[in-house]
């Protein structure tokens, strides 16, 4: 099933390239690399919440790099399993029908 990914804060200065802004300068040859603020993303899910869990493995492996961290997850009904995944990883869980 799949998982509809929703910025909690305005969707402006959301990395392009792994966490990091790349500016360059013409009159000068350096680069310029500026951190950006992960993104914070409440997951949706509908089902057994496989793709949250590829996305929390994602995260996982790469906390400073992927420029996202999941803030809470929501569902359409009670007592799916991607909400007990979201649960297990200590993620807060809501239901909105």
């Amino acid at each position: 099933m799949p998982v509809s990914l929703l910025t909690v804060e305005p969707f402006v200065g959301f990395p392009v390239s792994r966490g990091t802004i790349r500016s360059y300068d013409r009159t000068n040859t350096t680069e310029r690399v500026t951190p950006v603020a992960a993104a914070r993303l409440v997951v949706l899910v509908s089902g057994s919440g496989t793709n949250l869990q590829a996305l929390l493995d994602a995260i996982a492996a790469d906390p400073e790099g992927y420029g996202a961290e999941v803030v809470a997850v929501g569902a359409d009904r009670e007592s799916i399993v991607g909400l007990e995944r979201a649960e297990r990883a200590g993620l807060p869980t809501f239901v909105c029908r």
